[in-house]
């Protein structure tokens, strides 16, 4: 039987002033080197002294706690749309902020799947997607599945916050099923 450093009223306390601190650390270690507001730079100054010892130490300082080595990088956004006299009209449209964040990744997996464009093999599942916005009075009413993506982009160095107020999204429209409501 082994026995125990700490004793069973300690443990528990011990673990999360650990928590506390690494969460400390992380968050004090990726206040942007950009962001010169008097609080960023304050607090900067005061711990970063305190934690970097603990962060290379550790090998946090590649930031991978906080994001992935190689991010996907694709935003896209799925829209029900029907025809009208004057063109197309928006239904729904589901695009990142839709839903809540604890729902997001699972939600959008699915939509991800479900709506996979140009897959022939789930054209039936996205045709059977589109029908369910056919409610009474629509009889005759043609809808579609639009598809609207862009890149983030991938660069090799960081770069300042001012590239990213003035980065413009390159979107690209991808119209897939077209159906008419029964």
């Amino acid at each position: 039987m082994r026995a125990n450093f700490f004793p069973l009223w300690l443990r528990e306390p011990l673990i999360a002033l650990f928590v506390l601190w690494h969460g400390f650390a992380i968050g004090t270690y990726t206040i942007p080197l950009d962001a010169h507001d008097p609080f960023s730079e304050g607090f900067r100054r005061t711990f970063l002294p305190l934690v970097r010892p603990y962060i290379l130490l550790t090998s946090q300082w590649q930031q991978w706690n906080l994001f992935a080595p190689d991010p996907l990088r694709s935003v896209v956004t799925y829209e029900v749309q029907k025809r009208t006299a004057l063109g197309w009209e928006t239904l729904e449209k589901i695009e990142p902020g839709t839903y809540p964040w604890w729902r997001h990744a699972a939600q959008f997996k699915v939509f991800e799947r479900i709506l996979e464009a140009r897959s022939e093999k789930k054209e039936p599942l996205r045709r059977h997607f589109v029908s369910q916005y056919c409610t009474d009075g629509m009889q005759g009413t043609v809808l579609r599945l639009l598809y609207r993506t862009y890149v983030i982009p991938k660069l090799q160095r960081p770069v300042p916050s001012s590239f990213w107020h003035t980065w413009k999204r390159e979107i690209e429209e991808v119209p897939d099923v077209t159906i008419r409501c029964p």
